[in-house]
């Protein structure tokens, strides 16, 4: 390992073991029908606070931390800063424009993914070098 990589075990087993807690609390939450406003046992969660969904912008935030601390941080932090959140923008506005067409999930499901993939390179423009930088 070169000093511009991290082993991915490092940066994934805390996440990891949240995200297990967090789904093992859902299913022990669903399983009990406590309260749907937290534990909806609805397809896709239906808007329930306790899910794994959550995780990512805290998790992504996590990563981040992490790799800078490690000295493998953007080249400019404003600019990751900035189009992380633009990325994520364009993605949503996408999203809902897609489901505004009322057409079947065969139309909406590879819209809105390329929805997500455009706001992916958006975001990705900010720190290209991040995906790379956590390798084997």
């Amino acid at each position: 390992m070169n000093d511009h990589q991290i082993p991915p075990r490092t940066l994934i087993f805390v996440p990891a073991v949240v995200t297990l807690a967090v789904t093992l609390l859902r299913l022990i939450g669903e399983l009990n029908r406590w309260s749907p406003a937290l534990f909806s046992r609805e397809g896709g969660g239906g808007s329930a606070l306790v899910g794994i969904v959550w995780l990512v912008p805290v998790f992504g935030v996590y990563f981040a931390l992490k790799l800078d601390r490690e000295g493998l941080g953007p080249a400019s932090r404003g600019r990751a800063l900035g189009l992380a959140p633009a990325g994520l923008a364009v993605s949503m506005v996408l999203a809902v424009a897609v489901s505004r067409l009322q057409r079947s999930p065969a139309f909406f499901i590879p819209l809105a993914n390329l929805g997500v993939a455009l706001g992916g390179v958006i975001a990705y423009r900010g720190w290209p070098a991040a995906p790379r930088r956590a390798t084997v």
